[in-house]
């Protein structure tokens, strides 16, 4: 079973702002809107994975279902992940796939 990370928010006093638990957190990505943070679930027929955005307070965003976990990458106005193989997913900065190939 995979364990969960904490995913805490800062403000410019250094206090804390807000906290998360993120279990099955794998990869993160920060972009100047907040942060992506992909999430794997095992179960015992797969793994479930999310790309779970969240902004620079804290707040939840949105999330993407995604068919398998990858690498993150930051563009200039979306995220791609990058799975197993030669598939790249293009997910825009709000929850929405724009392309695939």
């Amino acid at each position: 079973m995979l364990k969960g990370h904490q995913l805490a928010w800062y403000g410019s006093d250094g206090k804390l702002v807000q906290e998360r638990l993120l279990p099955g957190a794998t990869k993160m990505a920060v972009d100047s809107d907040g942060v992506w943070v992909m999430t794997v679930s095992s179960t015992a027929s797969s793994n479930l994975a999310r790309l779970n955005k969240y902004a620079n307070s804290g707040d939840f965003l949105g999330a993407y279902p995604l068919p398998a976990p990858g690498a993150i990458a930051i563009g200039a106005s979306s995220v791609w992940v990058v799975e197993s193989g030669d598939v790249i997913h293009e997910y825009g900065k709000t929850p929405a796939l724009v392309t695939s190939n």
